[in-house]
């Protein structure tokens, strides 16, 4: 039993690596088509968003045809700005937004 709940926890702490070039092309290939076809990537959850957030900036770094980059960029800009629009709907849908500004404000 003990050794099933280290097995199952070992990849919550896996070392993360970047992904590899080809990794990156055909994750971006794939997630872009979605974002001008069907547009599923609206329906995914924010921890989806996230990781492909986070890998497309990794690709960025990783590969090193600028025009992939740029593509790669577009795609974090798009899951980041989804993000924060889920973000201030669920403000506004708690009314907390009032109580973000007043905070903000006051520098908290």
């Amino acid at each position: 039993m003990n050794t099933i709940l280290i097995l199952a926890i070992a990849p919550a702490f896996a070392q993360q690596h970047s992904p590899t070039v080809d990794v990156c092309r055909a994750d971006e290939a794939v997630w872009a088509a979605d974002a001008v076809g069907n547009q599923t990537y609206k329906t995914l959850p924010y921890n989806e968003l996230a990781l492909r957030q986070n890998e497309m900036n990794d690709c960025a770094k990783v590969d090193g045809d600028q025009h992939r980059t740029a593509d790669y960029v577009a795609l974090v800009s798009l899951y980041e700005n989804l993000i924060e629009v889920r973000m201030t709907h669920f403000l506004n849908r708690h009314n907390l937004m009032q109580q973000f500004l007043d905070e903000d404000a006051a520098g908290q």
